[in-house]
């Protein structure tokens, strides 16, 4: 019976012993030091060089995952934690494919100097005088292309504002 648990267990056995000798020896510390013990502290317990100990960690790290399992009790409006997860590391991808479109559309309705305008002084952040100097165009002038820029940008985005902020 044991060794057909041991089949399900996806952890190496050799993870799982280090892993409780970790625990353990934490669990030790903690209580001699009445605080938790910092890694240094752990892994001169374990005699082991701390990466060493850092490799164990994340080793340990696989041992210790939660199940979120529906319960009986789950229903429509009762939401398991599981549906209520999210990965924050991924970008949803309707956002990302909106993203593009925004980009794309901003894009095509800008001209060549308006597009230079704006990377330059929102990304690139050069002054007014000299994005003037990069474009041989006055100071004015490039005040008032960002001027109407951000009219036409707000216009562009306004149509669209609602398909956006629905996501």
């Amino acid at each position: 019976m044991i060794d057909g648990l041991r089949d399900l267990d996806w952890v190496p056995r050799l993870v799982r012993i280090k892993s409780h000798r970790l625990e353990k020896s934490s669990r030790q510390l903690e209580k001699t030091l009445c605080r938790k013990p910092s890694g240094f502290e752990v892994a001169k317990k374990l005699m082991i060089p701390i990466d060493d100990y850092n490799k164990l960690v994340r080793e340990s790290m696989a041992t210790s995952i939660l199940s979120f399992a529906y319960s009986d009790n789950d229903d429509e409006t009762n939401m398991s934690s599981a549906n209520m997860l999210e990965d924050v590391r991924s970008e949803d991808s309707q956002k990302e494919m909106l993203n593009k479109q925004l980009v794309e559309h901003i894009k095509k309705n800008l001209s060549k100097k308006e597009r230079l305008v704006l990377e330059m002084y929102y990304y690139e952040e050069l002054t007014m005088a000299e994005i003037g100097q990069i474009l041989d165009i006055t100071e004015s002038r490039v005040s008032q292309i960002l001027a109407n820029l951000i009219k036409r940008l707000k216009s562009l985005l306004g149509q669209h504002k609602y398909e956006w902020l629905s996501t």
